[in-house]
C-alpha cells in the first residue's frame, strides 16, 4: 500500500472559503498525556495534550479578524484531497479554538501570506466521513478511530 499524497487544501474560516490560497497545513499532533508510576514506568493516563495546528495563507482576509474577535469560538474546516492506492479521499478537519494570525514578511510583487497558529479546543478528523479522531476539552471528548477513551471517566463523575 502507497503512503497516501496530499494533493489539494482548502480552508473554511466561519464558512468563508480559500479554495487555491492554502500553501501549507500542519494538522495537529494527537498524543494522550502521559505519567509515571511508583516503579517510575511510563504510563497513559487517557486525556489529551494541548493541540496545536498551523496554517498558511496566500491571502489577508478580514474575515480572520472577525474570527480572532470570537477568540474561543473560532471555527475552521480544512478539508483535504488525498490520493491514495489510486483513490481520492477527503479528509476532513474540524477546529474550534482560538488562534494567532502571524504576517509573513513580503517583497513586491509577492503574495500576501499570514500563518495561522490553531490551538483547538474542540478537533475532529475524518476520513471519507469515518471519524478518526475527536477531541473536545469542553466535554471531556477524546475518540480514537471510534474509541472512547474517557467514556468511563465521564460515567464516574456524572
Amino acid at each position: 500500500m502507497k503512503p497516501g499524497v496530499s494533493r489539494y487544501y482548502n480552508l473554511f474560516v466561519e464558512g468563508v472559503g480559500f479554495i487555491g490560497k492554502v500553501e501549507d497545513f500542519k494538522e495537529p499532533d494527537v498524543k494522550s498525556m502521559k505519567g509515571e508510576s511508583a516503579l517510575g514506568y511510563k504510563i497513559d493516563i487517557g486525556v489529551p495534550e494541548p493541540l496545536e495546528a498551523e496554517v498558511t495563507l496566500a491571502s489577508v482576509n478580514g474575515i480572520l479578524y472577525d474570527a480572532m474577535a470570537k477568540m474561543d469560538e473560532a471555527k475552521f474546516v480544512i478539508k483535504e484531497a488525498v490520493i491514495e492506492d489510486g483513490k481520492n479521499i477527503t479528509i476532513e478537519h474540524q477546529i474550534t479554538g482560538p488562534f494567532d494570525a502571524d504576517r509573513d514578511t513580503t517583497k513586491v510583487k509577492e503574495s500576501k501570506r499570514v500563518k495561522l497558529k490553531l490551538y483547538p479546543q474542540r478537533y475532529f478528523k475524518e476520513a471519507d466521513g469515518k471519524e478518526l479522531v475527536g477531541v473536545d476539552v469542553f466535554a471531556p471528548i477524546f475518540r480514537l478511530n471510534g474509541k472512547d477513551i474517557l467514556e468511563e471517566t465521564r460515567q464516574a463523575i456524572q
